[in-house]
């Protein structure tokens, strides 16, 4: 049986490395830390991009760039180029996503951490998508489902102090830890992107 990998797109692996729950969350999703993969130009993005240091301040992209020496970067291509090249002409799916995806429809033991709703729901929806959107429903992993299971598992107030630092860059976390009730804020919007993407694409652990 082939033991569960898990791809982190580059927005969520900052949030998570950065808010020390990188590896306890791909504990929760049963995949080992050595299993665990990332886009390969982060590390060089986090230090030398102008878009990641405008987003970014620099204790967290030192924070994630130290992640990166000790998460594997994705060395892999799909099987084929005509699902990637599919993904990569699609409004909303950037070359990152486009390639994670492509890879996800292709190894059925493969799983998806996104912090890119864009990108989500231009697979779910697009027409011409279809069955990628077959191949690949039920390993996607939203940010939302992340901070439930950290909710549930850890409590609010351990989470809330690990990513309100974050909330800077990120204003779903500045809502999400505002409310009295942050799991059901959480739930809220985890509920909304169920509605923009279809029942069964997203993960539900």
């Amino acid at each position: 049986m082939e033991e569960r990998v898990l791809l982190v797109d580059s927005d969520i692996f900052i949030l998570l490395a950065a808010a020390g729950v990188l590896e306890r969350v791909a504990h929760l999703l049963g995949v080992k830390l050595e299993n665990v993969r990332r886009l390969k130009p982060l590390k060089y993005q986090l230090e030398k991009s102008s878009g990641f240091k405008r987003k970014y301040p620099e204790p967290i992209r030192n924070l994630a760039a130290g992640w990166c020496d000790r998460v594997a970067a994705l060395d892999e291509e799909p099987s084929g180029r005509d699902i990637l090249d599919r993904l990569n002409v699609t409004k909303g799916i950037d070359e990152g996503e486009g390639l994670l995806f492509a890879l996800l429809s292709e190894r059925p033991f493969y799983y998806l951490a996104s912090g890119d709703k864009r990108g989500m729901v231009a697979v779910a929806t697009a027409p011409e998508l279809a069955d990628i959107r077959s191949a690949v429903a039920g390993r996607i992993i939203c940010l939302e489902t992340v901070l439930g299971m950290l909710i549930r598992e850890d409590g609010p107030d351990a989470v809330k102090a690990a990513f309100v630092p974050l909330c800077m860059c990120n204003k779903s976390l500045t809502v999400f830890f505002s409310e009295t009730d942050c799991l059901e804020a959480v739930h809220s919007y985890f509920n909304d992107l169920v509605r923009q993407t279809g029942e069964g694409f997203l993960m539900v652990p």
